[in-house]
């Protein structure tokens, strides 16, 4: 089940004809891959208290804490928390429906062309309501530590509601920083990771490993398919099965529990300041930072399914951080809630955690 309800929003720069109000939204975002849709809400701390809400990944204390303290003193929401259900033909019918039959607000950024329905109509709000009440779980895509310090504080939160049909989910691809010699990075380690023999031979204990003929950057084309740099050199790595089958896990779990725990010493990822997480957006930034160093290992990988997220959460997985890229990613202060007062202060932009 999912407690939505309307959200008092306000808008920066991007909607000048918006008025402020309590509605709810039907949003849409446009670019030239496609379009994505969802639903743009309040989500009540209610939801999060009864465990409605399923998050993927470990909430920090310290980030947590720091949040709690930030929107202690800021009460407005510039940007809302991503979250993902199954499938519900009701509710998209009713998005259909809302979209068919108004005019919506349209702004323009960064490439994307973002659209806004409101709905503020007693009767459409009551449908949806009682449509998302019929799902027994949503999943967080994006914002849990924002959801955290809501539940903490006993606060509703902007939310977008996004199909899971409807997400778009890229990697992180990975560079270990060897030269940060620090406590983390043992003498014996170090001879064991610049002997490639060693190295290797640890490697092919999970992974056939081939070298790459071109030596060019090596974008994995399947799941359980990775690629390496490693001295010099790009490697694709296969994931070697056991027994009859491959290991169901995501392959970004499976980097941190066969490679980076075991062979690097990368043990908490959370803390450890010689891994860098690079999203493929930024694919190019990510190749130029490996070749600038010997002492830079690099791991690439594919995206991650949305079965494999919905799954790994439904069981109660923990996803290492900076796993899942996940788009629609909006626009800071397009549409901010502000709480009960519909007042805002034009403070710096809100932390996103």
């Amino acid at each position: 089940m999912a407690n939505i309800k309307p959200l008092y929003a306000i808008t920066d720069h991007y909607l000048p004809n918006l008025s402020p109000g309590a509605a709810i939204w039907v949003y849409r975002c446009v670019n030239s891959t496609g379009s994505q849709t969802g639903i743009w809400a309040a989500t009540d701390p209610v939801d999060m208290a009864r465990g409605k809400i399923v998050p993927h990944e470990a909430v920090l204390p310290k980030k947590l804490d720091h949040l709690v303290s930030y929107m202690n003193k800021n009460e407005v929401t510039r940007s809302p928390v991503l979250l993902t259900y199954k499938p519900h033909q009701q509710i998209t019918n009713i998005i259909a429906d809302i979209c068919s039959q108004q005019t919506s607000h349209t702004s323009s950024a960064s490439n994307e062309v973002h659209h806004l329905w409101c709905v503020s109509d007693p009767k459409m709000i009551s449908d949806l309501q009682k449509a998302f009440l019929e799902l027994e779980e949503v999943y967080v895509a994006d914002g849990h530590h924002r959801l955290a310090a809501t539940k903490q504080l006993g606060r509703s939160i902007s939310s977008l509601y996004v199909s899971a049909d409807e997400l778009e989910i890229h990697p992180f691809h990975r560079i270990i920083k060897l030269d940060k010699r620090d406590k983390m990075t043992s003498a014996e380690l170090l001879r064991d990771i610049f002997n490639p023999t060693t190295f290797l031979d640890n490697l092919s204990l999970h992974y056939d490993i081939t070298k790459s003929i071109s030596q060019e950057p090596f974008r994995p084309d399947r799941r359980n398919r990775m690629g390496m740099f490693f001295q010099g050199n790009w490697y694709q790595l296969d994931l070697k099965r056991e027994g009859r089958q491959l290991p169901s896990q995501p392959d970004v779990s499976l980097l941190q529990e066969l490679i980076l725990a075991p062979l690097l010493d990368i043990r908490n990822p959370d803390f450890d300041n010689r891994l860098q997480n690079y999203p493929d957006s930024e694919w190019n930034k990510f190749t130029l930072e490996l070749d600038h160093s010997t002492m830079n290992i690099g791991f690439t990988l594919y995206p991650m399914l949305v079965s494999e997220f919905l799954d790994a959460a439904r069981h109660g997985t923990l996803l290492p951080p900076k796993s899942t890229w996940i788009t629609p990613k909006i626009p800071d202060g397009l549409l901010m809630d502000a709480g009960t007062s519909g007042t805002v202060d034009p403070s710096p932009q809100e932390i996103k955690i």
